[in-house]
């Protein structure tokens, strides 16, 4: 699975390193990536080597990357190897293939 994507990119949340919108398809990096999740103007995605990148608007830490800082080029979160994971609104929880869980981003409610 490649990562392209296309749309809005005011936030970076499509990781071509700028904030232009695009309206055809552009892929992120050279690496294929096994499984994408898809926030509210952020993203992650679990590359085919097991490692977790993340990209985009970061304003309650959904990133994971300890930053509030937007992101507009995929950041690796952790060392570790990662099976899943889910993005919400401004929250995440992943999967390590340890069977670890984690949870980040906003936890309001």
């Amino acid at each position: 699975m490649s990562g392209i994507f296309w749309g809005r990119n005011s936030d970076g949340e499509l990781g071509l390193d700028d904030d232009a919108n695009r309206s055809s398809p552009n892929q992120v990096g050279s690496d294929d990536w096994d499984l994408v999740a898809p926030g509210y103007k952020y993203m992650l995605g679990i590359k085919s080597d097991g490692t977790l990148w993340s990209w985009g608007n970061n304003n309650l830490g959904q990133l994971g990357d300890g930053t509030t800082v937007n992101k507009s080029s995929p950041v690796q979160i952790g060392t570790s190897s990662w099976t899943a994971v889910a993005a919400g609104g401004s929250q995440v929880v992943a999967l390590r293939s340890d069977g670890g869980l984690f949870a980040w981003g906003n936890g309001a409610f």
